[in-house]
């Protein structure tokens, strides 16, 4: 009997095994096997990048996103919720679950590879901490958030994370928030009775990004990038009249310009393209100012998300922000609006 899970994962396709012959073990190793791939493959994409060989590296993107291992890790990734595993089911409901969840699986190998496929969403709100205002989310089926994930996998090597940056960069005290608080107590002890923390934030960053720059810039093909990464070449689902009262998009000339530019909330993809945006964003800034800011630029500026602090004297808050906002409104990648909170 096969125990292998990439030739598990094989004898599904082929149809030597269906989905209700899949055990516990059987996805466990499928999963293991698919995951595995996928790193070698995108170790592979960063060892060509390391040798100046981006061509090659493109090259090893395509095969990751075309590859079994890596279309079918997507999916499962994205499966509706109701075809996820959870507690409390008996032997027989969690084995008539798994079953359904791979002939879901099965079902969307084939569909998964296509990215030229414009991603369908549907718009809903989200509400703000500002009463009466609402934030846009996107949402997607399962296969559009499988193709979204995908994409992600083959794109993740090519990010090169600013110094400054936390969401997503792995650190020696990892990534996300604690990471970020971690290296700002650790920048504590270097300060004097003078330095104040500033607190920026980027103002609607992901509504903000240029589609002309994301087409030029991202290592993907333009086909892609226009149906999958950003809102232009999507399809949306009819938006219905309370979503578009509250987004201010009730005649069709508003909703146009809301999708003229930006990243969609919601998509499993967005996040990494931000954080691809902001590096280049924080880059520019550091090579054209660090001399202005008396090299505290560079270890002191935190950036999670689209939101930057940074630890400066007194006397040099007015002209970091400026340079800040200066660099950010005039990047091509935008341009953004950068708003400042008190110092403290």
């Amino acid at each position: 009997m096969v125990t292998d899970g990439k030739s598990v994962l094989v004898e599904l396709v082929r149809g030597g095994r269906s989905p209700s012959s899949i055990t516990r073990a059987d996805e466990a190793q499928i999963l293991r096997a698919c995951s595995v791939e996928v790193d070698q493959r995108q170790e592979r994409i960063r060892a060509h990048l390391q040798r100046g060989a981006h061509r090659s590296a493109r090259r090893t993107a395509v095969d990751l996103r075309g590859a079994l291992a890596a279309r079918a890790k997507a999916l499962f990734c994205s499966l509706p919720r109701a075809l996820r595993s959870h507690p409390f089911l008996s032997g027989a409901e969690e084995a008539d679950l798994r079953e359904r969840r791979w002939a879901c699986i099965s079902d969307g190998l084939g569909r998964v590879g296509d990215l030229t496929s414009p991603a369908r969403y549907t718009l809903s709100t989200r509400a703000k901490s500002i009463p009466g205002q609402y934030r846009a989310i996107y949402e997607f089926g399962s296969i559009d958030a499988a193709r979204q994930r995908l994409i992600r996998s083959s794109l993740d090597p090519f990010v090169d994370f600013h110094p400054s940056q936390f969401m997503l960069r792995q650190t020696g005290q990892g990534r996300g928030r604690s990471a970020v608080s971690k290296s700002l107590l650790s920048q504590l002890p270097r300060l004097t009775s003078d330095h104040v923390f500033v607190q920026m934030d980027v103002t609607k960053f992901y509504q903000s990004v240029s589609h002309s720059w994301l087409e030029d810039n991202l290592p993907l093909p333009k086909d892609i990038i226009r149906s999958q990464v950003h809102v232009g070449g999507m399809a949306v689902f009819p938006v219905r009249d309370n979503v578009a009262a509250r987004l201010g998009i009730a005649d069709s000339g508003a909703f146009e310009m809301m999708v003229r530019q930006g990243l969609p909330t919601g998509s499993a993809l967005s996040p990494l393209v931000a954080e691809f945006v902001m590096s280049k964003v924080l880059g520019e800034l550091a090579d054209r100012h660090a001399a202005s800011m008396s090299g505290l630029f560079v270890p002191s500026l935190h950036a999670y998300s689209d939101n930057l602090g940074i630890f400066v004297r007194q006397t040099e808050v007015d002209a970091i922000v400026d340079l800040v906002r200066g660099a950010f409104a005039s990047s091509a990648a935008g341009p953004f609006e950068v708003t400042a909170a008190r110092p403290i």
